[in-house]
């Protein structure tokens, strides 16, 4: 969650990034996110590894069924990360680093957050505790496209509202609206197939919560999409949001079972021993404390838009 948030809007930018108006703007995107995406992929290894610590069995059930796109998101960061790099080295060839960038986001984004509306759809469990079959091959269905699509929607929208900000909204100059309309749209399909697949979801206040903190991010992001960082904290609430209601619908599960639900293996089921448990939780405050003070001491030293190129970009993104 707290990566979605830091780093959802350098992905975003990334996968909008071969679409730019011209090399210059995309160059400027860039710079913007370079002083967060190397770090905040060591926050990201760091988080794996604890969730590794906490939930140990989970590792070990989950990585058979979902090789294809663990090994996809990993290709896939490593092509981003050199697609970054190499733009600034060999600036001849920019547009096909630029290409290679947005490829690079896109086949991240939509491998793990699929693979989460795998999950969230329900495992498919042969036996109490134990899970069969392969991702792409386990009777993967409309939900988890859906989910992942919706999901890189919402991020390509949270770096487009990062870019206005910064003042280079108009890179996209006609593409705003269309991604707005795709996050929100998206979304709402997802909701509703997720509630027809589990109705008892509207039972619980936590869902009703998260959603219409969603929601309502999203519906603010596109009101005050000129007004500065507003917009950017409005998505910002939207994933709040989107984490909440997941969450909230997925409890006490940890991995729900698509075909027998008593099959499927619990929070408390899947905790390692209360000894590691201990430790982890004393460090996992003080590691995430780390990770926002580091991003907003970023924010703070790079807070004031690049006004280099601004001119008639602006205007044309608050008319896009």
């Amino acid at each position: 969650a707290v990566y979605s948030i830091l780093d959802g809007f350098a992905l975003g930018i990334g996968c909008a990034a071969p679409f730019a108006r011209d090399g210059a703007g995309a160059d400027r995107l860039v710079r913007h996110i370079a002083p967060f995406w190397e770090v905040n992929e060591v926050w990201m290894v760091m988080g794996v590894g604890f969730l590794f610590g906490a939930f140990p069995s989970v590792f070990a059930m989950l990585l058979p069924i979902f090789y294809l796109p663990f090994m996809a998101t990993i290709a896939a960061f490593i092509m981003r990360a050199a697609a970054i790099e190499f733009s600034y080295h060999d600036p001849a060839r920019a547009k096909r680093w630029r290409i290679l960038l947005g490829l690079g986001s896109f086949l991240a984004s939509i491998s793990a957050i699929t693979a989460l509306g795998f999950m969230i759809q329900g495992l498919p469990f042969t036996g109490p505790g134990t899970v069969g079959g392969v991702f792409l091959t386990a009777g993967i269905a409309a939900f988890p496209l859906l989910f992942g699509l919706s999901g890189v929607a919402l991020l390509v929208w949270h770096g487009m509202v990062f870019a206005a900000w910064k003042g280079q909204g108009g890179v996209f100059p006609r593409a705003s609206r269309v991604v707005w309309a795709a996050a929100l749209g998206l979304s709402a399909v997802v909701s509703c197939l997720r509630v027809a697949q589990d109705p008892d979801l509207l039972a619980r206040p936590l869902v009703w919560a998260g959603g219409a903190i969603f929601f309502l991010g999203i519906l603010l992001s596109r009101v005050f999409v000129s007004a500065g960082p507003w917009p950017f904290r409005a998505t910002t609430m939207a994933i709040t949001g989107f984490w909440i209601a997941t969450a909230a619908g997925l409890y006490p599960m940890l991995l729900p079972a698509r075909n027998d639900v008593s099959w499927g293996i619990s929070i408390r089921d899947a905790a390692a021993p209360a000894s590691s448990l201990t430790i982890l939780v004393a460090a996992t405050p003080a590691l995430i404390l780390l990770i926002i003070g580091y991003n907003c001491l970023i924010h703070s030293v790079i807070r004031r838009p690049d006004r280099r190129g601004r001119g008639r970009e602006e205007s044309s993104w608050k008319n896009g």
